[in-house]
């Protein structure tokens, strides 16, 4: 027998981690991102990056990196979050979790120069 109320506390768990800001964060700078070099540059989709869980543990260490990718956040990424802040104002307090998020990933250098995230071999290089 299936026990329901265990699989609606998965299902529960799922779904809050797609309301996350660390997870809408992740997407942009995967998805949205690569969506964007695909318009504009004719960029295939299929890049690999790293994993959400190695992403959020990555961002939740509180150690500076001395990446030669480190820098401020790009013109694309905080115009995205701006219009998402002027069309979503009653989640005004999840985007602008999601930019210190993605803030924090330019200052530790996971994101490269076409402003996607970097795969796990170019973070362990």
């Amino acid at each position: 027998m299936i026990n329901i109320s265990s699989k609606s506390a998965a299902m529960q768990r799922s779904i809050s981690v797609f309301k996350s800001p660390e997870y809408k964060a992740y997407t942009q700078l995967t998805i949205v991102a690569r969506v964007k070099q695909n318009v504009e540059n004719g960029k295939k989709l299929g890049q690999s990056s790293m994993s959400f869980d190695e992403f959020k543990k990555i961002i939740a260490d509180c150690k500076i990196t001395s990446n030669s990718n480190s820098r401020k956040i790009s013109c694309f990424h905080s115009e995205h979050i701006q219009t998402q802040l002027r069309f979503r104002p009653d989640e005004s307090n999840l985007y602008e979790n999601v930019a210190r998020i993605i803030e924090k990933a330019y200052e530790k250098g996971l994101v490269n120069e076409d402003e996607t995230l970097i795969s796990s071999a170019e973070w362990r290089a």
